[in-house]
């Protein structure tokens, strides 16, 4: 990872990409949510090489309704990491409703939700996920 020259070739950027509130400059360097992977020492060093927003390690909602402690850990995020998000993923909407307001408490500077992953306990939920997804679509509309 490179410090510094974050928009390419050293001159300032001459229009920023926004998520939200968010500003990030054009080339921005973004940490994904990994499991087993986007711990918070892994984050800390993203961090001090330039990372510009990071993820924590995406989530189930399931284990976040039921209060499982090792989903719960995965909620703790540094005020020096921001801006930092929270990436969730289930295949029940009731269980993405409900673990969304607990993400909420965490305050991160963005909620994602997972709409399909290859990683194996993920993508077995993928039918489900394409559903709410749909749905989500169609209530865009």
């Amino acid at each position: 990872l490179c410090k510094g020259k974050k928009s390419g070739v050293g001159r300032p950027s001459r229009r920023m990409t926004k998520i939200g509130n968010i500003l990030l400059p054009d080339f921005p360097l973004l940490l994904a949510p990994m499991e087993d992977v986007s711990d918070p020492p892994f984050r800390y060093v993203c961090k001090k090489q330039g990372a510009d927003i990071m993820y924590t390690e995406f989530i189930s909602s399931e284990g976040l309704i039921r209060d499982a402690w090792k989903s719960k850990k995965k909620l703790d995020i540094f005020d020096y990491e921001r801006p930092i998000g929270i990436q969730i993923f289930g295949g029940d909407e009731e269980a993405m409703a409900l673990s969304a307001k607990i993400v909420a408490t965490a305050q991160p500077d963005l909620l994602d939700i997972n709409f399909g992953c290859p990683v194996k306990k993920v993508s077995e939920l993928a039918k489900i996920q394409a559903e709410l997804q749909l749905k989500a679509q169609a209530q865009a509309f």
